[in-house]
């Protein structure tokens, strides 16, 4: 370039050149060259050679962090994206380009518009523009299909306007984060509680076991539920709000065994039962043909107890394929069992004192309740009829209005020491009637315990 210059040619240009120290090693500089004659007209050059050393690390440091960034960006499980004012996208992660099922450079230069229907993409826009009028972040709920494998995820969407360093606006940065799992268990826990009032609130069984179907089947789409009670060695179904009542009707009555399907044999043993194909197991030998024309092809079951190991009956789980369950699905067969025991329990208990209370309204003698300190709190039928007092003219009262006196004080010192000591007082007694007629009678005084072995009553 030299020569070149001293025969007449062009300047040396301006440019980065490398160079040697003394002791070999490189530099790079940016060599700047000033051509001139002296007085004589002989040419002459003069260079200004800049270390360009510094400048080239900071420059190699800067090309380290952006690719870090980048990589940080782009195995994020976040959606990332960055627009324009007007919306056109600057910017995305490779998690985003799976939202459109494409890539990143087939997504800057374009809007929403070129990717989902108008109304969906109305609804993106709106969201840009609400972040822009705020001046800073709004956060907002989205369910996106994503068009690389047609899932979906319900997502929370943070958009940022950004500004430039006077102040002026020059897009939206928006990071959308996958929440499908935590509305999952958020609506489960919706499910659960309104499950927990219905039985609180004394609601029907059918509907409860129904509701308990229905928020398991919610949670597993495709699997279909059925609980039933367990009477006489029998299965009947209480809830089964997505079978066929075809199917239902067939296996309702049938006697549990270890080879009477899934239900059957959970209840005949008190364990669970995990049948990953019932055209092939053979505890469904026998009744496969009820399920498989259905399309039930696996059942997982598990026996329903009481609190005292009871077997009272079982739940059931289904998909239309064979399959044995996950870790969830596993947990989630324990738990419908136990909400469905709570429900089988309080049915059981209810039933036990609907019978109690209907055996002593019904009974042929007077009986008559009272607090430890002797009130007065239920009388039965026979009472009144024995009497002469109606229920509502002794509740609140104390039994000695039914003192003839015939009895000594000593009589009544030897009851009350008897029934609070824990035993029962029996003796004949003469008492009297509200009309003032005296009447004999057997009787019997019973303390009645609680949990702790207190008397209550």
């Amino acid at each position: 370039s030299v020569n070149h210059w001293l025969e007449d040619g062009d300047a040396i240009p301006n440019g980065e050149l490398t160079l040697c120290d003394k002791k070999g090693a490189p530099i790079h500089v940016y060599s700047s060259h000033i051509m001139t004659e002296d007085a004589h007209g002989n040419k002459e050059m003069f260079c200004i050679d800049i270390d360009m050393g510094p400048q080239q690390e900071m420059f190699s440091a800067l090309q380290k962090s952006n690719a870090q960034l980048l990589a940080l960006i782009n195995t994020s499980p976040d959606l990332i994206f960055l627009k324009d004012e007007n919306g056109v996208y600057l910017s995305c992660n490779q998690r985003f380009a799976e939202l459109y099922g494409t890539s990143e450079e087939n997504i800057i230069g374009k809007t929403d518009y070129d990717f989902v229907d108008k109304s969906l993409a109305d609804f993106f826009h709106k969201k840009d523009k609400i972040a822009i009028e705020l001046g800073h972040a709004s956060t907002n709920e989205e369910k996106l299909f994503f068009a690389s494998d047609n899932h979906h995820e319900v997502v929370e969407t943070i958009k940022t306007p950004i500004y430039d360093s006077k102040g002026d606006l020059t897009g939206v940065l928006g990071v959308a984060r996958d929440i499908t799992e935590r509305k999952r268990s958020e609506l489960f826990k919706e499910q659960t509680t309104k499950i927990i009032t219905m039985i609180a609130t004394g609601e029907a069984s059918p509907k409860i076991y129904d509701a308990i179907a229905l928020t398991y089947e919610s949670r597993h789409p495709g699997m279909r539920c059925s609980i039933l009670e367990l009477k006489a060695n029998r299965l009947m179904h209480t809830g089964a709000p997505s079978l066929p009542q075809e199917y239902c009707d067939a296996m309702n009555g049938l006697k549990n065994g270890p080879s009477v399907g899934s239900c059957g044999a959970s209840t005949f043993t008190g364990k669970r039962v995990l049948v990953e194909d019932i055209a092939t197991d053979p505890k469904w030998a026998e009744i496969k043909d009820f399920a498989l024309p259905h399309g039930l092809r696996c059942c997982w079951s598990e026996p329903i107890k009481s609190p005292s190991d009871k077997i009272l009956g079982a739940i059931a789980m289904y998909y239309d394929y064979p399959a044995l369950p996950n870790e969830e699905e596993s947990n989630d067969l324990e738990s419908a069992a136990i909400l469905a025991g709570i429900v089988m329990e309080r049915e059981r208990q209810q039933d036990s004192l609907r019978k109690l209370s209907q055996a002593i309204e019904q009974a042929g003698e007077s009986i008559l309740i009272t607090d430890t300190k002797g009130i007065i709190e239920y009388v039965n039928p026979m009472f009144t009829k024995m009497t002469g007092y109606e229920s509502d003219e002794v509740l609140g009262e104390n039994p000695r209005i039914l003192k003839s006196g015939n009895q000594d004080e000593q009589y009544y010192k030897d009851l009350w020491a008897t029934i609070t000591s824990g035993k029962v007082w029996q003796s004949t007694v003469i008492d009297r009637r509200k009309d003032g007629s005296q009447y004999p009678a057997v009787m019997s005084i019973s303390p009645i315990f609680d949990d702790h072995e207190n008397i209550t009553h």
